[in-house]
């Protein structure tokens, strides 16, 4: 097993701990493992905290745990999601908010590498063997735009172009050709001075054979 399977592995294993279901108790191991897991969700400075958030939680009972009082037969995105609006007996804090922001975090992670690999597989789309050239940036926005295209169901000929959009095109187009023209110059400029150096080197050359001939006379 590599070590990125392992790390997953891992991952997954600590995600069970997402289950609440039938008044299921925390497993604190499994909690700050997937804390560590996250370092930007939970600073390990915040691990003692939500030690202490996952011990209080167990002592809560399955009722005491939903909004409503009814616990059984709720989701678990339903029951994280009563978690992290339950506030403390004062009503003016949050009464998990580690715990609210791990399960936030680990709510969105991918469940699977479907939605990576058809990524890949527009932006091969895009980036072909005949546009090799273009900068990260473009191959982001144009595979934006044409998710959006496809997402509203659009295209070229049904793509709706106001004046904001023509001048927005006009001002790319003026941009480009500007570009062209600054690495025309560039090139040109650095002809000329290759060139230069050429005929300098030439021209030492002629001169250090003359030196060189007038010696042996």
């Amino acid at each position: 097993m590599s070590l990125i399977e392992n790390v997953f592995k891992k991952i997954l294993k600590s995600l069970q701990f997402l289950d609440i279901t039938n008044g299921q108790k925390l497993v604190e191991k499994l909690v700050l493992d997937m804390a560590r897991n996250l370092p930007n969700v939970i600073p390990e400075r915040n691990s003692n905290e939500l030690q202490t958030e996952v011990r209080i939680f167990n002592l809560l009972t399955a009722d005491e745990r939903s909004m409503d009082g009814g616990g059984n037969g709720k989701s678990i995105a339903q029951l994280w999601h009563e978690v992290r609006c339950m506030m403390r007996s004062n009503g003016s804090q949050i009464r998990f908010p580690l715990l609210g922001r791990l399960s936030a975090a680990c709510s969105t992670l991918f469940h699977g590498n479907a939605d990576i690999e058809r990524m890949f597989s527009k932006v091969h789309d895009i980036s072909n063997a005949k546009r090799n050239r273009l900068s990260d940036d473009t191959e982001i926005s144009l595979t934006l735009a044409k998710a959006y295209m496809n997402s509203h169901e659009l295209n070229a000929s049904s793509f709706p172009v106001n004046d904001e959009l023509l001048s927005l095109g006009m001002k790319a187009r003026a941009e480009y050709h500007a570009h062209l023209k600054k690495v025309a110059d560039e090139k040109k400029q650095k002809e000329i001075e290759r060139a230069k150096e050429e005929e300098q080197k030439r021209m030492k050359a002629t001169i250090d054979a003359d030196k060189e001939r007038k010696k042996h006379l």
